[in-house]
């Protein structure tokens, strides 16, 4: 019944510029196709007169840094007299050719982002000096003139034990009254999408939420959480936190400059229209997309029956880069009783290209640090130039529980892998790749399963799949790189014997070889 209701924006997210003198690593306004120069105002004006048109009851201006939009007075001016309220989060709130006094006549709320707990490493991380005290004096200014004022904390590996001392020293150190505090995470776009830098373990979750609950305790402001993480995968008394599911795509919408709406502010690559062309509150109950998001269907089966998904909302659906616009957040494969119950017969199979993300869930959930290497595009890439590389785990139902690739080498790739010149297939030179899978040479690069309490039967198919493919193909010699205990295990267990080591992104990891042997049909016999 969920999609059939008529939906409404309340609030609307609107970029009014990408320019940011800010250089800050993870922004996703650094993207393709966003242009440093400022809109004409005539423009933003044509956008604010269609969303008070369609009822939108507040407009949070930002960008880019919108405090550097040279006719931001003028710009708020007009959306005060259509009667929607004003907010602005910056990384500056230095406002050109308008004072404090002023401007704070036509905005309630002022924010700024915080990236640090002191000046010298907040200053370090936006790369502009003097950054911190300047934002700081402006949020106590405003904060004089009797506006609400908040900052946003970006959470990540960095920050996760930072966040209480961060506030602390605004609010006590700096005598910077807050009256809230918004809680981000970092998706994998713009400068944050070829790095594993920003990517958070449940571990590290979970000490951000004490770090959250003590700002609570201490100062008693008010916690807003943006992008909320999976009731399942974090303690029951921090539930209180997540009061909402992601408001993204269901009562807030972003636009750019021209008017074309995405459903999240972070993301602009999908758009659901242009509100020049479509009215908005047509485009927001007939988009495609926001019907596959608001359905839940995207999401696993036991996240479809949770009492708790209308609050929920199963995270954040831009957690990890994929093809599309949302789907699962990562971290709930790392909570130990999420997958659908397995349907019927499992069985391993050539995976197809729609099967890419599901694989790069499992990939991701079990290797986080590596997100940077095994990214859509680099697997995707590989998958274009050879789709028989690559082997899935499924159910009846089509469920995807394991995964696999498997590479077939030329003779001189196999001795350059076996002397540690190289121990992944994504730094693999293509043309020593072979096509399909016809080599006597191949290297087995991973060996997946979702973090679940079915995953051992998962990895039963998909160890005695993988060899006995291997067996079928007459393979020779295959080649392997462990990066886990449990994948040294398996390697001693079938005979995999140490010939090299490769030094990959500052970590030695073994490169181990087997002949395939009379014995590998016995062994696989036991699976």
């Amino acid at each position: 019944m969920e999609n059939t209701k008529k939906y409404h924006v309340s609030t609307a997210a609107l970029h009014i510029t990408y320019f940011c003198m800010h250089k800050c690593p993870m922004c996703y306004a650094k993207g393709e196709g966003q242009s440093m120069r400022h809109p004409k105002l005539s423009e933003l004006i044509k956008i604010v007169d269609e969303l008070a048109t369609a009822g939108v009851q507040e407009v949070s201006l930002v960008g880019g840094d919108p405090a550097s939009y040279p006719k931001i007075g003028e710009l708020v001016k007009y959306i005060a007299k259509t009667g929607m309220k004003t907010s602005i989060l910056s990384n500056t709130l230095s406002f050109e050719n308008i004072t404090p006094e002023e401007i704070s006549q036509y905005i309630y709320a002022f924010e700024g982002t915080i990236h640090s707990d002191n000046a010298e490493s907040h200053d370090a991380f936006c790369k502009q000096s003097g950054a911190y005290e300047k934002l700081v004096a402006n949020l106590r200014k405003y904060k004089s003139l009797g506006k609400r004022i908040g900052v946003a904390l970006n959470i990540h590996p960095q920050s996760v034990n930072k966040l209480h001392s961060i506030v602390k020293n605004l609010i006590v150190a700096n005598e910077t009254p807050l009256d809230y505090v918004i809680i981000q995470r970092i998706v994998p776009l713009g400068r944050a999408q070829n790095t594993s830098e920003f990517v958070l373990l449940k571990e590290q979750v979970c000490q951000a939420l004490e770090e959250i609950e003590r700002i609570d305790s201490d100062f008693g402001v008010e916690i807003v959480v943006e992008d909320p993480f999976p009731l399942c995968i974090i303690s029951e008394k921090h539930w209180k936190y997540m009061n909402h599911r992601c408001a993204w795509g269901w009562d807030k919408v972003a636009l750019n400059p021209k008017g074309d709406l995405s459903r999240c502010g972070a993301d602009p690559r999908f758009l659901l229209g242009n509100l020049f062309e479509t009215p908005l509150n047509v485009i927001w109950n007939e988009s495609p997309i926001l019907k596959s998001f608001r359905s839940f269907e995207y999401l696993p089966g036991r996240c479809q029956v949770c009492e708790h998904l209308q609050r929920c909302g199963g995270g954040c659906p831009l957690s990890c880069e994929n093809d599309k616009d949302h789907s699962t957040d990562y971290l709930l494969n790392d909570y130990l009783s999420l997958n659908d119950e397995i349907t019927g017969r499992l069985t391993f199979a050539q995976a197809q290209e729609s099967d890419i993300s599901d694989m790069l869930k499992i990939e991701w959930s079990n290797f986080s640090k590596y997100q940077h290497i095994f990214n859509f595009k680099s697997i995707s890439d590989w998958y274009h130039y050879n789709p028989a590389m690559f082997y899935v785990v499924k159910d009846s139902n089509g469920n995807i529980f394991g995964y696999s690739v498997i590479v077939p080498m030329s003779e001189t790739l196999y001795a350059q892998v076996r002397k540690g010149q190289y121990s992944s297939f994504v730094d693999f030179p293509q043309n020593e790749v072979e096509q399909d899978l016809v080599s006597e040479y191949y290297h087995l690069e991973v060996i997946a399963t979702i973090l679940a309490e079915k995953r051992m039967p998962v990895s039963g198919v998909l160890i005695k799949g993988i060899g006995e493919l291997l067996v079928h193909k007459k393979a020779k010699v295959v080649t392997t790189s462990p990066m886990t205990d449990k994948g040294s295990k398996l390697s001693r267990l079938f005979g995999f014997k140490k010939v090299a080591e490769e030094d990959f992104n500052g970590e030695i990891y073994p490169i181990a070889e087997l002949e395939i042997s009379e014995d590998i049909k016995r062994k696989l016999s036991a699976f």
